[in-house]
């Protein structure tokens, strides 16, 4: 069974990293990434953008997304007899072990110098050229901001974990059995939100410790498991969510069981959340310091769900001359999507240059104007800059992006290369035709 080209991961990761380029540019560039503030915003202010509030919360979406590509790629292998056969520990592991051995050592450099100025252990620190920006002036580097978990580290350890558990699945013979092999993955996520708590709590004060004593060995060690940010415990889970996700899709054939299974899930999650919230109370700093409570998890996670799934029965499970049609009308939302580690890489160190010469051409001397004509002006501004940008990048098939030098090695290690940045092919082709598509909207499909 040949594997085709999912839609709704690049349409996915296309759409958040637009939300990172515009939240980044609001909460890190305008206000400076100053998560005290919001610990002050009235409550009704708080119920009138819940929904962006919500949304901004979803940093995790991006391990869902890892998790789900990781279970579909590898379930189809093994599906596929041919070759399953031939699978090997190299063609299994050695894309993934390159691939979060680049990932974690980019996080260390993204955390020196591209990440804005951040609240980190009771103290606001500066990253090296970001952190210059913001403060004017050059400011000495923090080494503790190393030892932060950010959303690259998440993916990277996340990566890991998931392909040794589906290791595991294919040697007891149960990716081709969907059901139990996701109740598996459900069970050790379920596993990590249990034991977050504990282990948070035990070893939290020993990794601090640890950070400020300069004892690295330690803190790095202990880092892979806890600490600040998107540790391991709990945002494993979401990863091992996302994988059950793609071990659907490699099916083809589930999609009753994944609306029906997967909306009660991801709706008993929310349900439970706001049960927890009422008896429990809401603050903004619940949604300000990661890891969040148990009771955010439980709303995040299920609201990430119930997205997912929907976009998945959107753009997933039709005919190819269907999906076809789909692709063609979200080429510009999936192209953001193919460089979306590049963009979330560099748009920080962008945008604070783009505010600087905005406020040298309007003649603000201070801060950048907070009023809504030049938010929505200087949001506009940044999105227009990576839309030219990776349309003429795409002429080259995104030649020396991030993501082409992890494809390269990946694929060198495990002995199969990668068409992931062949533009032609996965923005206007990324769909199994058995011929070419007669009309531009297949019959039928203008009333679904």
């Amino acid at each position: 069974m040949q594997q085709r080209r999912l839609l709704v991961l690049d349409a996915l990761r296309g759409f958040f990293i637009l939300f990172v380029i515009c939240i980044h540019a609001v909460s890190g560039v305008i206000y400076g990434n100053n998560a005290q503030a919001l610990e002050n915003v009235p409550l009704w202010q708080i119920i009138l953008f819940a929904p962006l509030l919500l949304i901004s919360t979803w940093a995790p979406i991006f391990v869902v997304i890892s998790g789900m590509a990781q279970a579909y790629v590898l379930s189809g292998l093994i599906l596929s007899k041919k070759a399953a056969n031939a699978l090997s520990l190299r063609n299994f592991f050695g894309g993934v072990l390159v691939t979060s051995l680049f990932l974690y050592l980019l996080s260390l450099v993204n955390m020196a110098f591209f990440h804005h100025p951040m609240d980190y252990a009771g103290e606001f620190r500066y990253t090296f050229l970001t952190g210059a920006l913001h403060a004017g002036h050059w400011v000495p580097f923090d080494m503790r901001l190393l030892f932060y978990n950010d959303a690259l580290s998440m993916i990277s350890i996340n990566g890991l974990l998931v392909t040794c558990i589906l290791y595991f699945l294919w040697k007891i013979n149960w990716i081709p059995r969907t059901r139990k092999a996701s109740l598996l993955l459900l069970g050790v996520a379920a596993s990590f939100f249990a034991l977050s708590p504990l282990l948070h709590q035990k070893l939290d004060p020993i990794f601090l410790t640890a950070v400020e004593n300069g004892h690295a060995g330690t803190a790095f060690f202990l880092r892979f498991f806890v600490g600040i940010g998107f540790s391991t415990f709990p945002y494993a889970a979401y990863g091992l969510t996302g994988a059950i996700l793609g071990l659907f899709l490699a099916k083809r054939k589930e999609e009753i069981r994944l609306r029906r299974d997967g909306y009660r899930a991801a709706t008993a999650m929310v349900l439970s959340s706001v049960v927890l919230m009422g008896i429990t109370g809401f603050a903004p700093k619940d949604v300000i310091h990661h890891p969040y409570p148990f009771k955010m998890q439980l709303l995040v996670l299920g609201t990430i769900l119930l997205t997912c799934i929907w976009l998945i029965l959107k753009l997933e499970y039709f005919t190819e001359e269907q999906r076809a049609y789909r692709a063609k009308k979200t080429v510009w939302l999936r192209r953001f999507g193919l460089l979306a580690l590049t963009i979330f890489c560099f748009e920080s160190v962008l945008s604070m240059l783009f505010s600087k010469a905005y406020c040298f051409l309007w003649g603000f001397d201070e801060a950048f104007p907070k009023t809504a004509p030049h938010i929505l002006f200087f949001l506009a501004l940044n999105v227009l800059f990576w839309t030219f940008v990776l349309k003429f990048w795409e002429k080259i098939n995104f030649k020396y992006s991030i993501e082409w030098w992890i494809s390269c090695l990946a694929g060198i290690v495990r002995g199969r290369p990668s068409a992931r940045l062949q533009a032609d092919a996965v923005l206007y082709k990324p769909c199994l035709l058995p011929e070419p598509v007669a009309s531009p909207c297949p019959a039928g499909l203008e009333n679904r």
